[in-house]
């Protein structure tokens, strides 16, 4: 695991954002009870409390479910674990995940007991080689809102993305897809989705009144195809080799006749 403190600056380490926390309920749509999340006070990668657009996000989940069912699903920058909380509740295989940090892991499992429910949760960092338990391909579906404040992030997030697109491509079935909320605007930035359009990813703005985008990696690679070499006929042993003496003309004499 990297150091937050090299990250993000020394007061990373402190761990005094853990000290206090707060409770707030998020109402999800299509789940019957207000989902309570615990917030922390601080978290140096901004995991600590519920991002705007959620219940929105919800609601938009809600009514395109067809998106959802069936899929393996694993959730990006999951912070708090209100979206995978949510996503469990309604029925579906989820796994949450976040940067590769204690302290976030113990408060979306707080979370998740909270409301009576569990999931895996995956320790990772964007831009870092997949573990095991990602590389498999196991996740058709990736699910992520809220994450793109943090610009210097996009190209380890974008090598990340594709990694586990293609780890989930199976030829002959659906391509895997994954689905970003994004509402904020960023003077001077230019939009993560148009670099990514740039890069081979497949975009489309599926939705631009609740601001959701489809995204489908860019194709793989081909193999460069390695030239064998062709062996050599081995000689046949039954095959008698010529004579070069009973081959040769035989010696005209040169002596007179008698």
């Amino acid at each position: 695991m990297a150091q937050l403190g090299t990250l993000f600056g020394e007061e990373a380490e402190d761990g005094w954002w853990a000290e206090e926390s707060q409770t707030v309920t998020v109402n999800g749509a299509g789940v019957p009870d207000p989902i309570a999340i615990r917030e922390l006070q601080f978290h140096v990668v901004n995991a600590h409390k519920v991002w705007p657009f959620n219940e929105r996000f919800m609601g938009w989940i809600n009514r395109n479910q067809q998106y959802f069912q069936g899929k393996h699903i694993l959730e990006l920058g999951s912070g708090t674990g209100v979206l995978a909380i949510y996503m469990k509740k309604m029925g579906w295989d989820v796994t949450s995940s976040d940067y590769d940090d204690a302290e976030i892991e113990a408060n979306i499992v707080f979370n998740a007991t909270a409301n009576h429910t569990s999931f895996p949760h995956i320790r990772y960092t964007w831009g870092t080689p997949l573990p095991e338990s990602l590389s498999g391909g196991k996740f058709d579906l990736i699910v992520a809102n809220d994450i793109l404040l943090y610009v210097a992030q996009y190209d380890a997030l974008m090598d990340s993305l594709k990694r586990l697109l293609w780890a989930a491509t199976v030829p002959g079935q659906p391509r895997p897809m994954a689905l970003f909320c994004w509402h904020r605007k960023a003077k001077g930035v230019r939009p993560f989705f148009e670099i990514a359009a740039e890069r081979g990813f497949e975009v489309d703005h599926i939705d631009a009144h609740d601001k959701v985008w489809l995204i489908r990696a860019p194709p793989q690679p081909t193999p460069t195809a390695v030239a064998l070499p062709v062996p050599t006929p081995e000689k046949d042993s039954t095959t008698p080799s010529p004579n070069p003496i009973a081959a040769a003309p035989a010696p005209t004499s040169t002596n007179p006749s008698s």
